[in-house]
């Protein structure tokens, strides 16, 4: 690893990856769980977030529009005041 120069490196960072790979390739979290070894779902549930699933979800979610145009102009306004910060943008992804 030093030729590398890889600085940090555990087995950690390799069953993590393992594991993340097998969730992003739509693997079942039951499946991961048994693979890794995890005693308990809530450990392999932080991959969750990297199913395929899960961005579905999130891209249904942004096509959601507001039919009534005030509530719409109301959603924006309020979603244009919390990510500015000052004089300043936050972009939110």
């Amino acid at each position: 690893m030093a030729d590398a120069r890889i600085a940090d490196f555990t087995w950690y960072c390799m069953r993590h990856t393992f594991a993340s790979r097998l969730v992003m390739a739509g693997v079942d979290i039951r499946t991961v769980a048994e693979l890794m070894g995890h005693k308990t779902i809530q450990m392999t549930m932080r991959y969750a977030h990297l199913a395929p699933e899960h961005n579905l979800a999130v891209e249904r979610l942004s096509l959601f529009t507001p039919t009534d145009s005030s509530e719409a102009t109301a959603t924006k306004a309020a979603t244009d005041s919390r990510n500015r910060i000052g004089d300043h943008v936050v972009t939110v992804q």
